[in-house]
């Protein structure tokens, strides 16, 4: 069928092709290309081949790229059934897709919980804390542990009569210390800010930065009252510290090694040399320690004591746990095949991502490829693949860890580095899991009601606009003052980020104390809290949960709808999801595009047939004689089918696309269609019932007008028969432009002499009595065609 034929009816056919379509089925059929099954016998004009052609699908190869060249010589139905059938296969695979995800995300989930071992990190970390952190202070009036500090001397008293005494008990001489620290040492550094770093405003008074910085930071040697210098260090070869008050420290400042050994006096001895002073913004206390009970973990400890310019001290710590060797026993080597595997399924992720991006540049596809909300996704989720991968070699390429000297004085920098090398790495791990997950999503789209989620926040996306911004707004003004009325008394709205955490705790029911608010503001903290209380929480949230409802209402009524017009298939769905996970492990299985290109070649129109039933689709794969199974044909049948049903939707595009002079001879607007929402509106479902009923309740209409017209053909036909009788045949053909002849004649009287006029006004006169008498009948038929339907013999005879 050429493209001059083509007609905007989808289901129309003409008697030239069901001719043909008849004639060729009845021919016995050979086919073009080789398959290597034993269950059927090949014809010889199959073996001719030589196997240098084959219709199962290759790595190398994309069904899309072939389209490019054969779209441009197929006329709007083949190219449509085409498109279908490269969506379909697409779909089809992603059964495929979602197993070799689960596999590949099971796969990196085990790699990691082997790696951290968790319980083993908790339980070294409690023992840790419980060692010379959450211990009492016992000299001070009011005894409070390391977290409950408040100012320098509590300091003080910590560091000499609490962490010296227990830290100097974790030597490697002590058989009894599960905990020992590496090199017998800790390190002690401090970050200090100069003197009139920050305006005094004509004050002569010594005035400290609030934060410390390049610009606020003290380089000069501090002078000890015994003549003991300490000298400041742009880098300690150390690692970063992150903080409370400020989010992070860098590796510079003075910084003093102090053996276990002798870590108290040590400690006196900086503070009789005047170490600590107003200028002090930063304390960070460094060990690392060893535990080989718990397959050979090192931890490096760090104690922050943030000195703030008002005089208090806010206490910080950071553990960083991790294994020293990483390959032990058999768990290890199960743990180091696993992540062998895991590489080679990052390998084809990466092939699969590149190979797909090259492929829709070539289709000049490529801005909908990188704008897509899955493509970012896993952009996202590669990359930090990829910098995990990097961070894990760094590790374990690190000798260092394993000739670390255990028993000598000297601080392990490289083992600290490790630390927060391992740290990023978990990190990391950590967010790639997370991204797997939304990933799962992306597959689930092949089952309607897993995928119900994403299909319900699409659907009420320009709701869930709407209430965003109004919630942005509330929650900011909320916010703003919740910080500028409470802040200064209260922890909770102390700062932009305390005081936005508050607010969403406030929301799901966890509000800040009631009487805090109320003794830091009696005239405004009962008016916030009742304000807070309708507004976001009555009000914004009720609504939300509302436009949730109602949009997951309206899916589960269209998902039931849609499941009453479903076809009838030979498998279920389920069937077919476990035959595409069989499939993984047979041979000779072919693509969905190729059978229907088979088809397409060897019965030319028969996806245009109407009614095209399964059995037909069937029987005719089983002509082709591609040694396919049972289970396979019924399942290449049921892909078949889809395409049947789904190619209506890309001739629909195509025609429009041709009416509005968008469709090139090349065939690049007919490749831009596959995957696009535009045609299937798989996140609108609703919508897309909506346009079918639509679409159904178009042709009834049509089909009544062609009715109608055809029941006034049979009564013009009848009426000619009447005047035929009556001996005026020509009435009825000359009574539509006889009005015009009239108005034409009367325009030319003005221009006629006035015996003319006499003679013309005479012959409109009879014609118009002529025409009035043909009117006459017509209306006395129009009204009796009812009795002229069913009587034709007595209008013959009248």
């Amino acid at each position: 069928m050429s493209n001059n034929n083509n007609n905007n009816n989808i289901n129309a056919t003409t008697s030239t092709t069901t001719t043909t379509s008849t004639s060729t089925s009845s021919t016995p059929p050979s086919p073009p290309l080789q398959s290597t099954s034993s269950q059927i016998p090949l014809t010889p004009s199959s073996s001719n081949n030589n196997g240098k052609q084959s219709v199962r699908k290759k790595i190398h190869t994309s069904h899309r790229l072939e389209m490019k060249k054969a779209l441009p010589n197929r006329n709007d139905h083949e190219k449509a059934t085409l498109l279908a059938a490269t969506n379909i296969e697409r779909g089809s695979r992603m059964v495929k897709d979602l197993f070799t995800h689960f596999v590949f995300f099971i796969i990196f989930l085990v790699i990691v919980v082997l790696q951290r071992n968790s319980p083993y990190v908790y339980t070294i970390n409690m023992a840790l804390k419980n060692s010379f952190m959450f211990d009492e202070i016992p000299t001070l009036p009011y005894p409070k542990p390391y977290m409950g500090i408040n100012n320098a001397d509590d300091f003080k008293a910590y560091l000499t009569e609490q962490f010296g005494p227990v830290v100097t008990e974790m030597g490697m001489d002590n058989p009894h210390a599960m905990n020992k620290v590496i090199g017998s040492v800790v390190r002690l550094r401090q970050l200090r800010v100069t003197d009139h770093s920050c305006p005094t405003f004509g004050y002569d008074l010594p005035c400290y930065a609030v934060t410390y910085g390049t610009h606020t930071r003290e380089t000069e040697p501090i002078i000890g009252t015994n003549g003991t210098n300490y000298y400041f260090t742009k880098d300690s070869h150390g690692s970063l510290v992150f903080g409370y008050n400020q989010y992070m420290y860098d590796t510079s400042g003075y910084y003093v090694d102090i053996p276990i050994s002798n870590l108290t006096d040590g400690i006196q001895q900086l503070y009789d040399n005047d170490f600590f002073s107003e200028n002090t913004r930063a304390v960070i206390i460094s060990f690392v320690t060893l535990n080989l009970n718990y397959e050979a973990r090192a931890t490096v400890v760090y104690l922050l004591a943030e000195w703030t310019a008002a005089g208090s001290v806010d206490p910080y710590y950071t553990m960083r746990t991790y294994r020293i060797e990483m390959y032990n026993n058999a768990e290890d080597r199960f743990r180091a095949f696993l992540e062998i595997t895991f590489l080679l399924f990052l390998t084809y992720y990466l092939y699969f991502f590149i190979n797909e991006a090259r492929i829709d540049y070539q289709l000049g596809r490529f801005r909908y490829f990188i704008t897509s909300f899955w493509n970012i996704l896993e952009v996202i989720n590669l990359v930090l693949f990829i910098v995990s991968v990097i961070l894990y070699l760094i590790f374990l390429g690190d000798n260092d860890r394993r000739t670390v000297t255990i028993s000598g004085e000297e601080y392990p920098n490289d083992l600290e580095i490790l630390g927060q090398t391992a740290l990023v790495f978990y990190q990391l791990s950590a967010i790639n899991i997370l991204l797997l997950a939304f990933k799962t999503f992306r597959f689930l789209m092949l089952h309607r009601r897993l995928y119900a989620l994403w299909i319900t926040l699409a659907h009420a996306k320009v709701q869930l606009i709407t209430f965003t911004t109004m919630f942005i707004i509330m929650m900011i003004g909320f916010l703003m003052s919740g910080w500028l009325t409470f802040g200064h008394e209260m922890d909770d709205y102390n700062g932009f980020f305390n005081s936005l955490g508050t607010s969403l705790q406030y929301i799901i029911g966890n509000p800040p104390s009631y009487a805090d608010m109320q003794y830091t503001n009696r005239a405004l903290g009962p008016i916030y809290n009742i304000l807070f209380t309708i507004f976001m929480f009555f009000i914004l949230i009720n609504m939300f949960i509302a436009i949730i409802s109602n949009s997951y209402q309206e899916i589960a009524s269209s998902l039931d709808k849609k499941q009453k017009n479903k076809h009838k298939t030979m498998l279920s769905k389920w069937q077919r999801y476990g035959l595409s996970i069989k499939f993984l492990f047979r041979k000779n299985i072919y693509s969905v595009y190729d059978i229907v290109k088979l088809l397409m070649e060897k019965i030319p129109g028969l996806f245009q047939e109407v009614n095209l039933s399964s059995q037909r689709v069937y029987d005719e794969i089983q002509d082709l004689r591609l040694g396919v199974r049972y289970d396979e044909a019924q399942y290449y049948t049921d892909l078949s089918m889809k395409v049947y049903h789904e190619r209506k939707k890309y001739l629909q595009e195509i025609l429009q696309a041709k009416q509005n002079a968008k469709v090139t001879s090349g065939g690049e607007f007919e490749l831009k269609l596959i995957g696009r929402s535009k045609i299937f509106k798989s996140y609108q479902m609703s919508e897309w019932l909506e346009e079918q009923e639509k679409n159904q309740v178009k042709m009834e209409k049509e089909e009544r007008r062609r009715q109608k017209e055809l029941k006034n053909l049979e009564l013009r036909q009848k009426l000619d028969r009447l005047l035929t009788l009556l001996g005026d045949s020509s009435v009825v053909s000359q009574s539509i432009s006889l009005h015009n002849s009239v108005v034409q004649q009367q325009q030319q009287q003005q221009q006629q002499n006035s015996n003319n006029n006499n003679n013309l006004n005479n012959s409109i006169i009879n014609s118009i009595a002529t025409t009035s008498t043909a009117n006459l009948i017509a209306t006395t038929l129009m009204g009796d065609s009812s009795d002229t339907d069913s009587n034709p013999s007595d209008s013959d005879s009248q």
